[in-house]
């Protein structure tokens, strides 16, 4: 939150050398003085808006901004032309794409007063052409709140429905270990006993003097793979192994730390192809 006036915000109250003025970089706050500060100013961290990809400007800026960046090294183009992207869509939504309330609200407006005429002044072709931005407006809200992550939580989260239900059922599952393999290749089944094998395991690699010991795993699909099959395993994936993983994943999936998510992926694959697989690629095989 940024400091209103003076940057030193804690005083004494006392004159001459005895004065003593200091940062005070924390705060105590209840509830009623909490919604009552009108004026927290958080910097929100980039996100990819799904909404944007129904403009056909978004295109044009990221080819430009895609385009904009050359480096003979491609892990750092890549790394680099995804920042130049970031800032020319962050600057085209503030300067072109808009707020969605407040062009919906404006279309209203201009709306209502068309259809409250009743001295035959209004334009039949003109309420038509209002409508449909608004229906592109509101389309572009509805995949806004799609996109949010929480909104089925919000929705059913605390209540006693199936959904609730079903997440706290799929919770445990995920956290719940019911056996392992111990290194002597004997089955675990209580809590003790597998709380104590993953104590013994981690002990032995923190105090041994080889912090990363090569675990054999070809054991694990000797018998199950040919030795063409063994191979393919450690080769580099195609382009068109790379293209078909990344359009097989969720559009509405979580963003990496970048903002940039599947879905951006997805839409401007004819922009970045070459750079992107070529820029993983490299950094695979380094």
């Amino acid at each position: 939150m940024e400091v209103k006036g003076g940057a030193l915000t804690w005083d004494n109250h006392r004159s001459g050398e005895a004065k003593i003025k200091s940062i005070l970089d924390k705060g105590i706050v209840n509830n009623d003085g909490l919604f009552s500060i009108s004026s927290w100013k958080v910097k929100k961290p980039f996100r990819f808006e799904a909404m944007w990809t129904r403009d056909i400007g978004s295109h044009l800026v990221i080819d430009s901004a895609w385009k904009s960046y050359m480096h003979w090294h491609l892990t750092i183009a890549l790394f680099r032309k995804v920042g130049v992207t970031r800032l020319a869509l962050i600057r085209w939504n503030r300067d072109q794409f808009g707020n969605l309330k407040h062009e919906i609200q404006d279309l209203e407006s201009k709306l209502h007063s068309i259809q409250t005429d009743h001295n035959g002044n209004s334009s039949w072709c003109e309420e038509a052409k209002l409508r449909g931005k608004m229906n592109e407006l509101y389309k572009r809200l509805e995949i806004h709140w799609q996109q949010k992550p929480r909104i089925d939580w919000l929705k059913n989260g605390n209540k006693c429905t199936k959904f609730f239900f079903l997440l706290a059922t799929i919770r445990h599952r995920q956290n719940f270990i019911a056996s392992i393999k111990s290194q002597n290749d004997e089955w675990l089944y209580t809590r003790d006993h597998i709380g104590q094998a993953f104590l013994k395991y981690f002990k032995e690699i923190y105090s041994s003097s080889n912090s990363y010991p090569q675990l054999d795993i070809s054991k694990f699909f000797l018998d199950v793979f040919s030795e063409v099959e063994r191979a393919s395993l450690s080769c580099i994936p195609t382009h068109d192994e790379n293209r078909q993983t990344l359009f097989k994943m969720g559009s509405f999936k979580a963003p990496g730390p970048d903002g940039i998510s599947v879905m951006f992926l997805k839409n401007y694959w004819e922009i970045m192809d070459n750079s992107f697989i070529q820029g993983h690629l490299q950094d695979h095989c380094q």
